[in-house]
């Protein structure tokens, strides 16, 4: 592909994002597929379940701004990957958010805001109207050991790695 496609794709996702972060319901609509494929678009927010259908994939994305007060992604780790009228792209979601305001009279901040990340993939296809989001899912990173790890401390409780004694420098 070229990199006119390249840079359209990553245009798409753009919107995608701002559309969230302004919480604009139009942009929103005109980012997601719609005619033929509007009944297949799929979206699964952070542990959430899959949302089918573009109305509401849309009702999803109007759910989550009606209650989120600030949201702010800073994208991460971004790839995309084409192929023919089908585009793939994956990344990490940084993600600054609003909490819900105390309590009235406790004194508080008007708002505290937490921070996240989530990995996203976002699948795109190639439309009269341009790229379009078909496929959106975002899940939510934990942190905790990574299982699939190699390495020295990494892994299972009592796993040793199979390449843990080349390391050794002396040994106990």
């Amino acid at each position: 592909m070229s990199d006119p496609d390249v840079r359209a794709v990553t245009a798409a996702h753009t919107g995608l994002y701002r559309a969230v972060e302004t919480g604009d319901l139009d942009l929103m609509g005109a980012v997601w597929v719609d005619g033929p494929d509007a009944a297949t678009a799929v979206c699964v927010h952070p542990g959430g379940t899959p949302v089918t259908g573009r109305p509401g994939v849309l009702r999803s994305w109007a759910a989550l701004m009606a209650a989120t007060p600030y949201i702010q992604y800073v994208l991460t780790d971004l790839e995309v990957g084409l192929r023919g009228d089908t585009a793939v792209v994956s990344c990490v979601e940084n993600v600054l958010t609003a909490a819900d305001p105390p309590a009235p009279g406790s004194g508080g901040p008007e708002h505290a805001f937490v921070g996240g990340r989530a990995v996203a993939t976002t699948v795109f296809r190639r439309t009269a109207g341009g790229w379009r989001a078909w496929v959106h899912h975002a899940s939510p990173v934990v942190d905790a050991p990574d299982p699939f790890a190699r390495g020295r401390g990494e892994g299972r409780a009592g796993e040793q790695d199979e390449h843990d004694d080349e390391h050794d420098e002396g040994g106990a």
